[in-house]
């Protein structure tokens, strides 16, 4: 038995070995290019294969970055809600009472996307009157027609309704309206100078570059910790009514009208107003984070926007706004170009500090970015340091007043429609009617049946 295993054993030894030989023979055999084509084929695909394993982790990042964010985002808005429950607590009698503001204590309501405010910057005139009722009759009240005259269907975006624009006022006195998760996406108020100036500010405008010459001592450009424009406390950054003389006509707007916001300072439009503005919406949005303003801008009031249009612009930036914490947006002229002869060499001047401009028809800057370059971000002598003239370029020296920090630019220059956002009308009202109601003439339709 035991001859009998090991004679099979030895047969299959040299089975085993004679076959290995043969495979070498015939392995020697093969041509070396299919030897070569056959490792080219096996690292392409380890090379495929590290690609889509990367494309798969990519993925795993940007979903992780974006769960982050938004769990960040909520989170600091639920926390600053308790910063606003008023407590008070009365000890007569060892008696200890407390009383809580229980409108507040209502959760964040998680959006989808985070409102926009808008300074529409006008003053008291009767041409600028006209104006106002133009903004107010067309683009304004643009999806308030929309939602009237034309039958929705599913393909519509469902965070877009018949309020979609509100005005400032509205938002802050009605906390229903302020906490739903879809309204109000776009927030407006007409920004007007209401303090005492003089007659020495026309001529300051043109002193102020050289600083020589400016007799005017009223203030134009307040700042935050400014002590002469109220310093930290909000309340002194607005009044409720005028301390100029006005027209009659706006005094009857006021009263009719709750949407136009009245700044300490007088009025003025290339003497710190812009700055004044996007300061106080700075420390509004933190000191009311329920409200959710993600940006803050300002357009100018003989400019119409085409909102849908907007909105599909800055959805397709979404990625973007998402990741990017600063942002500065509008259509934008590079330094190079606004330095040229057809802007009249405008940024060629060395107190020119940003990479670029947004035209003021339309410009805008995300919360974090306002928050940080109006506030606590730069010093206040930085702040006084970067001033030039031209609101405009003077707000684009306090976007990169930081060497920190560079913004990311939402240029309205480049991608599909952007250049369409707004329309410029020269100052006239009647021009504005006419343009807009050419683009929308179903809602020039609506407006006669009401």
């Amino acid at each position: 038995m035991e001859s009998f295993s090991k004679e099979i054993y030895d047969n299959g030894h040299q089975n085993g070995t004679h076959n290995t030989n043969l495979y070498r023979q015939e392995k020697s055999k093969t041509p070396s290019s299919v030897v070569t084509n056959t490792i080219k084929k096996q690292n392409t695909k380890k090379k495929e294969d590290r690609i889509r394993l990367w494309r798969i982790l990519l993925v795993f990042i940007i979903f992780a970055v974006t769960s982050i964010y938004r769990l960040n985002q909520h989170t600091f808005l639920t926390k600053s809600f308790l910063a606003f429950i008023d407590v008070t607590i009365d000890n007569d009698y060892n008696n200890q009472t407390t009383t809580t503001n229980t409108e507040w204590l209502r959760p964040v309501t998680e959006r989808e996307w985070e409102r926009m405010l808008f300074g529409i910057f006008t003053y008291d005139s009767s041409n600028e009157a006209e104006l106002r009722m133009a903004n107010r009759e067309t683009h304004l009240n643009y999806f308030k027609h929309y939602y009237k005259s034309t039958i929705t269907s599913d393909d519509d975006d469902s965070s877009i309704g018949h309020d979609t624009i509100c005005s400032l006022q509205e938002l802050l006195n009605n906390i229903t309206l302020s906490n739903d998760s879809n309204s109000c996406r776009i927030v407006y108020t007409f920004v007007m100078g209401g303090g005492i100036g003089d007659e020495n500010m026309k001529r300051k405008v043109n002193t102020l570059d050289r600083e020589k010459g400016a007799s005017s001592k009223v203030k134009t450009r307040c700042l935050y910790q400014d002590d002469d424009c109220g310093g930290t406390d909000i309340t002194k950054w607005t009044i409720d009514t005028p301390q100029c003389n006005i027209t009659d006509v706006f005094k009857t707007e006021l009263k009719k009208y709750n949407d136009i916001t009245l700044l300490s300072l007088p009025e003025n439009h290339e003497l710190g107003k812009t700055d004044t503005w996007f300061t106080y919406t700075a420390m509004l949005t933190r000191q009311r984070p329920d409200l959710q303003i993600g940006f803050v801008g300002k357009i100018d009031s003989d400019n119409f926007i085409r909102w849908p249009v907007f909105l599909k612009w800055f959805s397709a930036h979404r990625s973007n706004i998402i990741l990017q914490p600063f942002i500065y947006g509008g259509y934008a002229i590079h330094k190079k170009v606004c330095s040229g002869v057809a802007y009249g060499r405008a940024c060629a001047k060395k107190e020119f500090i940003a990479e670029l401009f947004a035209a003021g028809a339309m410009a805008y800057m995300s919360t974090p970015l306002a928050q940080h370059v109006f506030m606590d971000g730069t010093t206040l002598q930085r702040k006084k340091e970067v001033w030039i003239v031209g609101e405009d370029m003077q707000l684009a020296n306090m976007a990169y007043s930081d060497p920190k920090i560079t913004p990311f630019v939402l240029n309205h220059r480049y991608g599909d429609g952007g250049y369409e956002i707004s329309v410029h009308c020269v100052n006239n009202p009647v021009n504005y009617r006419d343009w807009y109601f050419k683009i929308y003439p179903e809602q020039q339709q609506q407006q006669k049946k009401e």
